[in-house]
């Protein structure tokens, strides 16, 4: 539990009172995560043990996902599926072999507009047809509204704009 806690940058916290009555009472505790509480665990009690037949002592433990989320701060909730369908349009660029994607997605992100939900590498292409010392890198760029369906020129519009602003560094779209 400790090394969960400390992944989860949290305190943890066992409490004796409020832990399944099939555990045994000096055995067992409820398991609290920064503060709330997240499960429980400990021994299973003596009789219920002999009545299944264990052999040995068993310890168990359960954490609920709700417990384990209230522990994280700004952890993500999930959400019902969009209604709107997303469109997604990949970009191959040269480059030169030392720029960073980050910096692209970066130049991406700024250029592309409010349209713009993500924009991941997905290839990483050396050799062939690229020029020494230069890298081919795909990207792909998914865009959404959540209340609409894009049009097409919406969706090129903002291309458009990318390859304008990659080009401004020097950075081509690959086969023009």
């Amino acid at each position: 539990m400790q090394t969960l806690a400390d992944r989860l940058d949290t305190a943890v916290a066992f409490e004796r009172e409020g832990a399944p009555a099939f555990l045994h009472p000096g055995r067992s505790a409820m398991v609290k995560l920064g503060g709330a509480v997240a499960g429980w665990i400990g021994e299973v009690h003596p009789d219920i043990a002999a009545e299944w037949e264990l052999r040995e002592a068993a310890i168990v433990a359960e954490l609920t996902i709700d417990g384990l989320l209230a522990a994280i701060p700004g952890a993500r909730r999930f959400a019902s599926l969009p209604r709107f369908p997303l469109v997604a349009r990949d970009l191959s660029f040269v480059c030169d072999e030392s720029a960073a994607a980050e910096s692209l997605q970066r130049t991406i992100r700024a250029s592309a507009g409010p349209l713009l939900q993500s924009v991941d590498v997905v290839d990483r292409y050396t050799g062939g047809s690229i020029p020494r010392e230069k890298v081919s890198l795909t990207l792909t760029l998914r865009y959404q509204h959540p209340a609409r369906t894009l049009t097409g020129e919406e969706v090129q519009q903002s291309v458009d704009a990318v390859v304008r602003a990659l080009a401004a560094m020097d950075i081509s779209v690959r086969g023009e």
